[in-house]
């Protein structure tokens, strides 16, 4: 959008400036001149108020809004709201940090590895020269930053509709768009993304998170109940089976924090009461009571996830493909890196449409330290 298309009631505020950015917080436009000055623009039923960054008002005057200018004030709304939006069937946000502290350039993330080598002697002869250094091991990995794109567009005959009638521009769109870039997100956290040949949380290779099997099978799936003679004791010495191999993984350092479950066995847990006066959940008590959250004296994180319906590679003898997920969600094992969250451009004129077109940039699950988690299949 340019301002050439409006008027100002106050002439030589603004020397012919040139739309930068919509900013969507509060339904607010702002907007920057060549000067450096900003303006808040703000869009009300008759005309639009504004002041300068130094304190000074002008508004726009009553001449009809070209059919860009007119969307560009609708979506300073209608962004706005898609910033409020929560999509609770996609998980990624609440499994895995993503951390958008990166330069906006960045085009691959790199970390060292280090393994600190050697320990002191003991009970040895100081007249020799015997003395054992130490060493440090230095490995660097590296995880590419990918951009991706998406975007919308309104023909002339909506926007002409628009504008005849004071109704709004169909807002599901700005949503569309919004929700296509959260699922992306969601499937490359979550399962990677084949054709860039990356790994996500749920199916890193089997060399780096190789798969336990469930020391029983305790879930009947065609009663949704306990399988005769399985008691509450063998479920938690299944959970701490896992629990215990990711400890043993990371030289008995790390415990995990964090439990994805399938929701088929998730909906059991939390919908399974027991105690005295039958008040808490399976849930609740695994959640409390097992050989990680003592150990890490806080309650286990324990999610539903769908995507690990039929994320696992053994079949259980009613053939579910069950996967349940631990790990140690700390940025300092694994996170995403988001350099560049998802932006508009200021809408474009396409022939008989306005395009608006969005960019983000985001990494692949960047997992530096594969041990801390851990896998169990066939439950």
């Amino acid at each position: 959008m340019n301002f050439k298309d409006m008027d100002f009631t106050e002439k030589g505020i603004l020397h012919n400036p040139d739309t930068i950015k919509v900013i969507t917080d509060m339904g607010m436009s702002e907007y920057g001149d060549r000067l450096g000055r900003v303006v808040h623009a703000a869009v009300n039923d008759n005309d639009m108020l504004s002041e300068l960054s130094d304190g000074r008002k002008f508004k726009f005057n009553d001449a009809p809004m070209s059919g860009v200018a007119f969307l560009t004030h609708q979506l300073a709304y209608m962004m706005a709201g898609t910033q409020l939006v929560q999509y609770p069937e996609l998980k990624f946000r609440q499994l895995v940090s993503i951390n958008s502290n990166y330069p906006r350039v960045a085009e691959s993330i790199n970390w060292k590895k280090l393994d600190h080598q050697g320990m002191a002697s003991f009970d040895v002869d100081l007249s020799t020269d015997d003395v054992p250094m130490t060493g440090v091991a230095i490995g660097q990995d590296l995880a590419r930053i990918y951009a991706g794109t998406i975007g919308y567009a309104f023909s002339d005959d909506e926007l002409e509709k628009a504008l005849a009638t004071g109704l709004n521009l169909d807002s599901e769109k700005v949503f569309a768009a919004r929700l296509g870039y959260e699922r992306r997100m969601n499937e490359v956290v979550l399962k990677g993304n084949a054709g860039a040949k990356i790994k996500g949380l749920f199916n890193q290779i089997a060399a780096v998170v190789a798969p336990i099997t469930s020391p029983l099978q305790w879930f009947d799936e065609t009663t949704s109940g306990l399988f005769a003679g399985t008691g509450i004791g063998d479920i938690r010495e299944g959970f701490n089976k896992l629990f215990k191999t990711i400890f043993d993984r990371t030289g008995q350092t790390i415990y995990p924090d964090t439990l994805a479950l399938p929701p088929s066995i998730y909906d059991y847990l939390a919908g399974t009461y027991t105690g005295i006066n039958g008040d808490k959940s399976l849930l609740d008590l695994f959640a409390n009571n097992n050989i990680a959250s003592k150990n890490n004296g806080k309650p286990l994180n324990i999610v539903s996830v769908r995507e690990l319906e039929d994320a696992g590679s053994i079949a259980n003898s009613q053939s579910k493909k069950y996967r349940i997920v631990a790990y140690n969600n700390s940025v300092s094992n694994l996170f995403v890196a988001n350099p560049i969250p998802l932006e508009f451009l200021a809408p474009q004129r396409n022939n008989f449409k306005i395009k608006v077109v969005g960019r983000y940039s985001m990494s692949s699950l960047v997992v530096k330290r594969a041990e801390c988690m851990g896998y169990m299949d066939g439950m």
